[in-house]
């Protein structure tokens, strides 16, 4: 199962939304046209802030608990491929990957500066905050550097396999993200792919908050 994930406005959306015009089912996801972001499936974007409280509460990922209904809801989901920034947040991978080690990652990068200045001018454009960043994680710069480190290493410790595409210079080279998902099993055509990559990508906007 592919996992499109990074750490919040950083292209998961535009890529999200690539593949499933491309016809990968995402599950059932939702659209948020106020920040022009989305394609999370609802019931893995619940999953996920469900195992992230429980890590606040222990503040440990060695003491997360999988239940047997947290552990079954993981098993039962059957997608090819699916979006949520969440698994970059402290336990969720580690959770997820005690349950099943069929995960595979394409990680979305961008400047921390960049994201924590998109963040801000998303919630001042539109003046929503999302619930998720009630805690300031998505605003602090240490907080993300945090986020990335426990993710990267537990990447490394658990052996999972990982591509990288570098925010906003995948929007530039379709090629080279046809090739990330290749090496992760999912081949697309690409002569439909140049035509809805062309349709999708609006490269003016990036540096905005619709750049997501």
């Amino acid at each position: 199962m592919i996992i499109i994930t990074g750490l919040g406005r950083c292209g998961t959306s535009v890529l999200a939304q690539f593949v499933s015009r491309m016809g990968v089912q995402l599950g059932d996801t939702h659209w948020d046209s106020d920040i022009n972001a989305g394609m999370e499936d609802s019931s893995i974007v619940n999953i996920n802030r469900t195992i992230y409280y429980q890590w606040q509460l222990k503040n440990s990922i060695n003491d997360l608990i999988i239940d047997k209904r947290l552990k079954k809801r993981i098993s039962d989901i059957k997608l090819q491929c699916m979006k949520d920034p969440r698994f970059t947040w402290p336990g969720v991978l580690q959770v997820w990957w005690r349950v099943r080690q069929d995960l595979k990652f394409i990680v979305l990068e961008r400047n921390l500066e960049d994201i924590v200045a998109s963040r801000k001018f998303m919630h001042e454009s539109t003046k929503k905050l999302s619930t998720d960043c009630t805690d300031t994680r998505g605003y602090s710069i240490n907080r993300l550097e945090d986020d990335k480190t426990i993710f990267d290493s537990s990447i490394l410790l658990y052996d999972v396999p990982c591509t990288k595409l570098k925010f906003p210079d995948f929007l530039d080279d379709i090629d080279d993200v046809l090739k990330k998902f290749r090496e992760l099993g999912l081949e697309l055509n690409r002569e439909k792919s140049l035509i809805t990559w062309e349709n999708l990508v609006d490269k003016k906007l990036v540096g905005k908050f619709k750049t997501t």
